[in-house]
């Protein structure tokens, strides 16, 4: 099944980030396991952009959805 997410971090030193993506997703995968991808690929987004690396990396999630992608079932 698909799922659709939307993450936005703050990552002090570094400012704010969002990201979004469409998942396919296996049954045996967890709530968490989707979170803490979306989680690690929005901080990564961040460090690719950043002019300098912050002293220490700790994110603050402003906002996490996740609902199926599908509006119809």
């Amino acid at each position: 099944m698909k799922y659709h997410y939307v993450i936005t971090v703050e990552v002090p030193e570094l400012g704010f980030s969002t990201a979004n993506d469409v998942l396919d997703v296996h049954p045996d995968f967890t709530r968490s396991e989707i979170y803490k991808h979306a989680l690690n690929r929005c901080v990564q987004q961040m460090l690719d952009s950043a002019d300098r690396r912050p002293t220490r990396i700790t994110p603050i999630t402003r906002f996490w959805t996740l609902e199926p992608e599908s509006l119809v079932r």
